[in-house]
């Protein structure tokens, strides 16, 4: 819907014939003045019972838009599962409740980011594969077609079938950005592990975030660089876009795929290299802010990682407590003790309260308890 004003509500009403289907209001963008409520959660429609707490926890939060941080359905990303999985759980829910799911989707934009499940179905040979492109049409500001987007197969007439019915979904769903009230967020696919040595992508990535105005930025992708699991640790190619990130004046990083809720503190990273070693890690030079606290210190220096893979999916344990010794011992100078807070026993998901000077991060559990909050500050202009 193109053309609509800042800082408005629209209602609409959907019909079928005579019969009203859905009938409801949701805000349009903020301008950069205003404040505004966000949240982000991701691995996050299995078609179990936490999935629904935790859609019914977030709507009681009332967001004005939700980042989806990829593995938005279970297990490979299929139309099917959209229907039985996540719009069971976020639109076609006649009374919100903990076992029922919320309508957020009514009247709360839903901005998607892929993870590795979203695309697991193999396209061409699952016809509803790749679902996220036919139900998702997000901001087409991104560097378009090329090897950072999910590939297609060399099947010509399936391709441009597909390519079709997904319109412009497909490939700008893979790397997009967008501002709302004084947040600028870009979106990347870290499913292709190759994508941070595309010159093209880093480009677009650079020029974006420099751009920008805004007094808050973010980064969204699935796989999370700085994790303090066992689960997924050796996945760290998105590393190599840390240093970038630091340039560019990004605030936070948020990312799912660990299905528990971890934050780092603000971190600098200096890749020793930009080649991963034969498991898949990348190592390098940490410094990190411990002065920090998020609450008498609101300064950070570097950036901070989230990990907010609680939605729904089988959480991952253990604790910090355990994994911090167990890693540091398999992997050496690679793991650094750089997370402040991990979670594992509950399902949970992210909200942030922004203003042009502050930031106040929020992770709740599926029972809508306050796992960790932290404040950050900025002077004002």
């Amino acid at each position: 819907m193109p053309d609509l004003p800042l800082d408005a509500e629209v209602r609409y009403r959907v019909k079928l014939g005579d019969a009203v289907v859905r009938e409801a209001s949701f805000r349009t963008r903020a301008s950069a003045d205003k404040p505004v409520r966000f949240a982000l959660v991701g691995d996050l429609a299995n078609g179990k019972e936490p999935q629904k707490a935790v859609a019914y926890r977030l709507a009681e939060e009332k967001p004005e838009f939700l980042v989806a941080l990829g593995d938005i359905v279970y297990p490979a990303g299929r139309v099917n599962q959209y229907m039985h999985f996540f719009w069971k759980t976020y639109n076609d829910v006649d009374a919100a409740g903990p076992k029922a799911g919320a309508p957020l989707m009514a009247s709360v934009p839903v901005y998607p980011v892929l993870g590795n499940h979203d695309i697991a179905a193999k396209f061409p040979a699952v016809p509803d594969a790749l679902g996220a492109y036919y139900f998702f049409h997000p901001p087409q500001n991104g560097p378009g077609a090329g090897p950072w987007a999910t590939p297609l197969g060399p099947d010509k007439a399936a391709v441009a079938k597909f390519r079709a019915a997904a319109a412009d979904s497909y490939p700008f769903l893979d790397a997009y950005s967008f501002d709302y009230g004084p947040a600028h967020v870009v979106v990347l696919n870290s499913n292709q592990s190759g994508n941070v040595d595309q010159p093209k992508l880093r480009s677009w990535v650079e020029k974006d975030l420099k751009g920008s105005a805004a007094r808050w930025k973010f980064v969204c992708y699935h796989n999370p660089a700085f994790s303090s699991s066992h689960q997924h640790y050796t996945e760290q190619a998105v590393r190599l876009w840390h240093p970038l990130f630091e340039a560019c004046g990004v605030d936070m990083v948020f990312g799912g795929h660990v299905h528990n809720y971890q934050r780092t503190v603000p971190l600098t990273f200096a890749p020793a290299s930009p080649k991963r070693d034969g498991k898949g890690r990348l190592s390098g030079a940490f410094a990190l802010d411990r002065a920090f606290d998020g609450e008498k210190n609101t300064t950070p220096k570097g950036v901070i990682h989230v990990v907010a893979g609680g939605g729904g999916a089988s959480l991952y344990g253990p604790g910090l407590e355990k994994t911090a010794v167990a890693l540091k011992k398999e992997h050496g100078a690679n793991y650094d003790d750089y997370t402040a807070k991990m979670v594992v026993d509950r399902y949970s998901f992210v909200v942030l309260d922004l203003t042009p000077e502050t930031l106040k991060l929020r992770a709740i559990d599926s029972t809508g308890k306050s796992l960790d909050q932290i404040t950050i500050t900025k002077p004002k202009k």
